[in-house]
């Protein structure tokens, strides 16, 4: 079987039909190809966590009405961490050594505000 198009992509994940979707946008034939059945396709779930440029992609190419009609939306992140003794029971990081906790909360503070509570 032969089939002319502009551009082939290799396996249907989300990367993969988000690109063929852009491309119809801008009326650049395509095909994708992939070895799995439509049914797994479709079913497989690929994502639990979606970033918010990724769903700025997904509405940009007209890919996110399901999303935005079904998905949850967070607007924070809590953390919870135990800087305890290594090993001490309830430490969430309890296995790390210490230099790997001091760099776990370095890059934490970096990243987010973090209140912190004493006892």
């Amino acid at each position: 079987m032969r089939i002319d198009t502009q551009v082939g992509i290799i396996e249907a994940g989300p990367a993969g039909l988000l690109l063929s979707q852009f491309f119809a946008l801008h009326s650049i034939d395509s095909v994708v190809i992939e070895c799995r059945t439509q049914e797994y396709c479709e079913t497989r779930v690929r994502a639990g966590v979606l970033e918010h440029g990724t769903v700025e992609l997904l509405k940009e190419a007209g890919a996110a009405e399901r999303l935005q009609r079904l998905g949850l939306e967070h607007s924070a992140v809590y953390l919870l961490l135990s800087l305890g003794r290594p090993g001490a029971s309830g430490s969430l990081l309890g296995n790390l050594p210490p230099s790997s906790l001091e760099c776990a909360a370095i890059l934490m503070v970096d990243d987010f505000s973090l209140a912190s509570a004493s006892k």
